[in-house]
């Protein structure tokens, strides 16, 4: 039901283009294999695009990335796709994750090379290498991961790790911007919080 509302909230919106940051799927993927159905009805003319947070490397990629795709979402693992004339959307995995599982692979270059010219979206479900994104031509990049602390004071605590941890940043000449998320992890709880849908006009 909550994830219903979710996708209604976003139906009203009328989106050009829907992006997901990442952990949509947690420990046990059965539970969003339940959830395709209201999923799918995520829609929108240019497309529903998501990439991979570390969460979906923790529930097991390939059967993560697998759920995404029978949502009806396209995945963006260290590759772009240019959605219209100019307009080029790029993802990479999670920095997090490959970090953790000492994946040394460079997906952001893989995820920048090659790409046509125009402006560039970067989906990247940890805000780190935002310098070197910057520096590569990107215009926009959405993260999340951090949660803004979900429950404060705990953002104190994440800051330690995530020096950028929610809202808007000026990254040289690209704008970042760090969602909170819709959900929760953990505790089904937020304080002073809340969740948010980014609604971004170009």
């Amino acid at each position: 039901g909550w994830l219903g509302r979710i996708v209604e909230t976003v139906a009203k919106i009328h989106p050009d283009l829907v992006l997901v940051t990442g952990d949509l799927v947690d420990s046990d993927s059965a539970h969003v294999e339940v959830m395709l159905p209201t999923l799918r009805r995520l829609r929108a003319p240019l497309g529903v695009f998501a990439v991979t947070g570390n969460h979906e490397f923790y529930a097991g990629l390939d059967r993560s990335v697998k759920l995404l795709q029978d949502s009806g979402f396209g995945v963006l693992r260290d590759r772009h796709v240019e959605v219209r004339p100019g307009l080029v959307l790029a993802g990479i995995d999670d920095l997090t994750a490959r970090r953790q599982f000492g994946l040394r692979d460079d997906g952001l270059s893989a995820a920048l090379s090659g790409r046509p010219a125009g402006a560039t979206i970067l989906l990247s479900h940890t805000p780190w290498q935002t310098d070197r994104a910057a520096e590569m031509g990107v215009g926009l990049m959405l993260s999340g991961h951090t949660h803004d602390g979900q429950i404060w004071p705990f953002g104190y605590l994440v800051r330690l790790q995530y020096r950028l941890i929610g809202g808007p940043y000026r990254i040289g000449p690209m704008q970042l911007l760090v969602s909170r998320g819709t959900g929760t992890w953990g505790p089904r709880m937020r304080l002073w919080r809340p969740g948010e849908i980014w609604v971004i006009t170009l």
